[in-house]
């Protein structure tokens, strides 16, 4: 697969969910030219610092470099984020390495989240080997870049598929009913309804971890595949009256993928490549209900 020769990662909010109508254009669909009801999910891609360069060998991190800070963007960083000296750029080219990625930070302010410390994360940078992509992420080093404004995300046009990976929605603590959709037992069983049958057998006297059991449900690490971008926009030429529901007024870039994803409102998405989907031609929108 040829290389796009840019960022391979994309951080964001989830903003909720809307619909749009488009004119299904893939021949072989039954619903060729007609509307088509599709449920998408809105995000909010806010502008994204690059805050260091990072080397690997073999899964394996062999230096790393920073770049030079201003102490006010420092001062919203999170206490346990403090950023290292490294190693220069020209250190970094002597190591024979098979990977390069870059450490981002968002910036949540920027945003209709309402928080000021920002997240960080790795992403990858999608070049053709090594060399080239650590020459393309040193010149990013201390820039703030916009996602939809500059090129540094080529990959993540409409029609792209990408996998979203997030943090799911808390339950709290749940029984194995809720947790695993176990059936209910007859109303005169004995001891519970709510619980397994039977926990094992009696020799050995231990509880098997297939066995469904009371615990946490929701908060979970997620990765939902192949979802498709069908729209990017920006978020002061949309109409959002009153702002959108647990979330507020969006201010940055936003972006829909197809369905749902991971996690509530305010919670942070990152949208990578996808391992297994294709690409499709973006769709011909006729009605958008948050637009």
């Amino acid at each position: 697969m040829a290389k796009s020769g840019g960022l391979a990662g994309l951080a964001a909010y989830k903003v909720g969910m809307g619909h749009l109508v488009y004119t299904e254009g893939y021949k072989a669909s039954p619903n060729f030219g007609r509307d088509v009801s599709l449920p998408y999910t809105l995000l909010e891609v806010p502008p994204l610092t690059v805050l260091g360069v990072r080397v690997y060998s073999q899964g394996k991190c062999l230096g790393e470099s920073w770049a030079s800070l201003d102490d006010k963007f420092v001062k919203k960083l999170s206490r346990r984020t403090k950023p290292g000296k490294g190693s220069s750029v020209d250190q970094l080219k002597a190591v024979k390495a098979d990977e390069v990625r870059v450490l981002l930070a968002t910036n949540p302010d920027q945003t209709g989240v309402g928080k000021k410390t920002p997240e960080l994360l790795e992403v990858p940078v999608d070049a053709a080997d090594a060399a080239s992509a650590l020459e393309y992420a040193s010149g990013l080093l201390g820039k703030t870049v916009t996602y939809g404004k500059d090129d540094y995300f080529p990959a993540f046009k409409p029609g792209a598929a990408v996998d979203a990976v997030a943090v799911s929605k808390g339950k709290g603590m749940a029984g194995p009913i809720a947790r695993f959709g176990m059936k209910l037992l007859p109303h005169k069983s004995r001891k519970t309804k709510r619980g397994p049958g039977a926990t094992g057998p009696q020799r050995p006297g231990v509880v098997p971890a297939t066995v469904g059991r009371p615990g946490q449900m929701g908060f979970h690490h997620r990765v939902e595949h192949d979802k498709k971008i069908v729209f990017v926009g920006d978020a002061s030429k949309m109409k959002f009256s009153g702002g959108m529901k647990h979330y507020g007024i969006p201010r940055s870039t936003v972006i829909g993928v197809s369905g749902s994803v991971p996690g509530p409102a305010k919670r942070l998405v990152i949208l990578r490549l996808s391992i297994k989907g294709k690409p499709i031609e973006p769709p011909a929108i006729a009605f958008n209900s948050i637009q």
